[in-house]
């Protein structure tokens, strides 16, 4: 009587298996990888709501929204006084608005964050130094205020649509005020002429360093007519959305120029005037780009149609 034993897999057989996994594997990690990107961008689009959350439950407060920064006395940034409307207002109470940023205790809070101030999408949670990648110690943030749109690297004077305050082709690149945050000037809801579904309060920079000295603020410059003007909590639109942020050798070299841009594929996250959050995309027409960062220019189009 002869016994039948089960026939072991060949050599053949078991690499053709393996074979077979690794390209179900290969096929599969596409696909989780892109759920995970899209539940980072969901999540994203949430912190950026709830930055619109804390703007207009301030401005339903304060009759305004906060200023960028102040360009003299504690030059703290808006994002500082926004922390009450957060639910941070144990972190806001650890603040003092009478004294400058850089002072105690404001100076030692900028090792303080919380996880509104980030993309999950980054890899960049700290500052780094000027084109070197090596964190100079802080926090950044990945959100900032738009002060409007300044024009493109090239312009002649005499050509420049978009005037800004101070500097406009060295150091810092100076501030614009046709949009909805600079420096030492609040602005309401009757100041968005062109509408507030068609105009930007925030957008992210979390792709490279955007050179924020933290997420507190700081503001240089004494006055409106100083030579060096710098408010690194916001952010002009000169530049078309994009991957690149500040280094000393790239056209983002001025401070308050470092392009919106995220890891995100393709574009990046705005908040609009009326609270929605839009990803718009880096081939967006520049023109309705800038026209979108404008509060009262009353430009043609719209940046969503």
């Amino acid at each position: 009587m002869s016994s039948s034993r089960p026939r072991a897999f060949t050599l053949v057989e078991l690499l053709v298996v393996i074979a077979i996994i690794g390209i179900l594997i290969a096929l599969l990690l596409p696909a989780v990888q892109a759920a995970r990107e899209a539940a980072k961008r969901m999540q994203c689009t949430n912190n950026l709501k709830q930055w619109g959350l804390a703007l207009h439950n301030y401005h339903d407060t304060h009759k305004s929204f906060p200023q960028g920064s102040w360009g003299t006395g504690n030059r703290l940034a808006f994002q500082v006084m926004l922390l009450p409307f957060l639910e941070q207002e144990p972190l806001y109470s650890q603040f003092d608005v009478s004294v400058y940023y850089g002072n105690a205790p404001n100076y030692n809070l900028m090792l303080e964050s919380t996880p509104v101030h980030f993309c999950p999408s980054s890899r960049l949670l700290d500052r780094k130094a000027e084109g070197t990648g090596i964190p100079a110690g802080g926090w950044t943030i990945h959100y900032y205020g738009v002060m409007g749109a300044k024009d493109p690297v090239g312009t002649a004077a005499a050509d420049r649509l978009y005037p800004c305050v101070g500097n406009f082709d060295s150091n810092h690149g100076g501030v614009v005020d046709n949009g909805m945050f600079t420096r030492n000037r609040n602005f309401a809801m009757r100041d968005v002429t062109d509408g507030t579904s068609n105009t930007f309060l925030m957008g992210e920079i979390s792709s490279e360093p955007a050179w924020s000295h933290n997420w507190r603020g700081w503001t240089q410059g004494a006055n409106n007519d100083a030579a060096t003007v710098a408010m690194y909590c916001c952010k002009n639109v000169r530049h078309p959305i994009g991957p690149s942020g500040y280094t000393s050798g790239n056209a983002n070299r001025l401070h308050n120029d470092v392009r919106f841009g995220s890891q995100h594929p393709g574009g990046t996250n705005f908040l609009f005037g009326d609270g929605g959050v839009h990803f718009i995309s880096e081939t967006v027409d520049f023109a309705l780009y800038q026209a979108a960062a404008t509060k009262d220019r009353k430009e043609p189009g719209s940046l969503l149609q």
